[in-house]
């Protein structure tokens, strides 16, 4: 269980849904929803081989309970962290087989594209569905902080700078040489290689904001982001 009081030196969605008041719970809850509810459903129809509309069905319920006062003050960040927590939850919440109806639950889920995901995705048979969510964990946290960094460099019109990133950084197989891409963009060299510099800053900027939002302390943020960019960013 967590202590009664949040600590005093650190700030985060999960403090924020555990000690919060209930605007600013609900509000937090949303978040911690929001980064976790598409890696639990993945989890949810792999793990026990539900079909989509009875998994839908339970997806809404249990994130139902996880919206009620009470659920998350069961959650101790010293133990493991948010992300092992709810999926422990939702096996429990399965094994209670409590499947279809409405716990209240209303933030807007597309499912669909989900399922398309299930769907289409290359799963390593051999990976076990605790690994997979592990995995698919880390691969999200990447997808919405791409997604973050793409809307905010499209609001300051740095459309350049992202597709340059995108490129560069994201591009799946073969890269072309910085030299090429900076051609392409109608840039020199040095102005494409500043480009990257400034947008991989703002990258990590935006990870290590949300990975701090998931975590309850410094030294489990510092945890955290060893294990998504490596030793060196994680050292105090």
């Amino acid at each position: 269980m967590p202590t009664a009081a949040p600590p005093s030196d650190y700030s985060s969605a999960v403090l924020t849904a555990q000690f919060g008041n209930e605007k600013e719970r609900l509000g937090a809850i949303e978040h911690i929803i929001a980064t976790h509810w598409k890696v639990l459903y993945k989890y949810l129809r792999l793990r026990y081989e539900i079909p989509s509309s009875d998994a839908e069905a339970m997806m809404q319920s249990f994130l139902g309970e996880v919206q009620q006062k009470g659920f998350l003050e069961q959650f101790d960040g010293s133990r493991s962290p948010i992300r092992a927590f709810l999926r422990v939850k939702l096996d429990e919440f399965v094994t209670r087989k409590k499947t279809l109806g409405d716990a209240g639950f209303s933030f807007p889920l597309d499912f669909s594209m989900v399922d398309e995901e299930l769907r289409t995705e290359l799963r390593d048979p051999s990976q076990s569905a605790d690994e997979y969510y592990e995995s698919e964990w880390l691969r999200n946290i990447f997808t919405l902080a791409v997604e973050e960094l793409y809307g905010k460099l499209q609001q300051q019109g740095k459309t350049v700078q992202f597709f340059l990133f995108l490129r560069n950084d994201l591009q799946q197989g073969e890269r072309l040489p910085i030299e090429e891409l900076a051609k392409e963009l109608s840039i020199s060299p040095d102005i494409a290689k500043a480009f990257l510099k400034e947008t991989r800053s703002t990258y990590q900027g935006i990870v290590t904001d949300l990975i701090q939002s998931l975590t309850t302390s410094s030294a489990e943020f510092r945890k955290e982001v060893r294990l998504l960019f490596g030793n060196a960013l994680g050292r105090s």
